[in-house]
């Protein structure tokens, strides 16, 4: 049996996000959130340029609702991959 050695529960579903970064950016881009759990998630993004340690504004979509959440998170790492952007976000 394989033992799960993560600190924080993992929710795998994916949700709606919009993002921006807080340094006065106008304009919110949309992704998908991946591995949500209690001290972050994986943002995945079409053609957004990532810096790493940027603080970002963040509205997750509730499932099932036209609600959001407002969050803060810090991008700890990137990958580009042609028009698709990957990055940790942590809370």
């Amino acid at each position: 049996m394989m033992e799960n050695r993560r600190a924080l529960r993992r929710i795998s579903k994916s949700l709606h996000v919009k993002f921006r970064p807080t340094y006065g950016a106008k304009d919110y881009a949309d992704g998908q959130t991946v591995d949500l759990s209690g001290g972050g998630f994986r943002l995945d993004a079409d053609d957004f340029k990532f810096i790493v340690y940027e603080y970002l504004e963040l509205h997750v979509q509730l499932p099932g609702r036209d609600n959001t959440v407002a969050l803060f998170g810090d991008v700890v790492w990137k990958k580009q991959s042609g028009k698709r952007c990957l990055a940790g976000i942590k809370f």
